[in-house]
């Protein structure tokens, strides 16, 4: 039978008053979990990891911490998202706006195309110099 004040209430999850190891608490329910706060190195401002792991033992749970403090220390980045011309964004919004109805006449229409020639045409969609 374990003593009253041997659990806290931390975020929804009863743990051990005392760390098991640094940054790993036992859970209550069984398994561990993790805490810290760290400098992310991409933004440079304050993370804090925070899981339960309710299959972890205590070394699998501070192994895992480790690992997590070493990629966001790290700094990795996430994979870059393709960017999209205006040209291309400006004619699928043109198509989407009349497939939903939003542009329902034909001078809407007219003068969405009109506004999309003229911002679009001759452009290359690079920096001029």
């Amino acid at each position: 039978m374990s003593k009253a004040g041997e659990w806290r209430l931390c975020k929804d999850v009863w743990i051990s008053q005392k760390a098991v190891l640094p940054g790993v608490w036992r859970r209550r329910d069984g398994g561990c979990l993790v805490k810290c706060c760290l400098i992310d190195a991409r933004t440079g401002r304050r993370k804090e990891i925070f899981k339960s792991l309710p299959e972890a033992d205590p070394a699998t749970a501070l192994k895992w911490l480790n690992e997590e403090k070493a990629r966001i220390r790290g700094g990795s980045t996430p994979a870059e998202v393709p960017k999209t011309r205006f040209c291309e964004f400006a004619a699928s919004l043109f198509e989407r706006k009349v497939k939903l109805g939003e542009i329902r006449s034909a001078a809407g229409r007219n003068k969405w195309v009109h506004v999309l020639k003229h911002l679009i045409e001759g452009t290359t969609g690079k920096k001029s110099k």
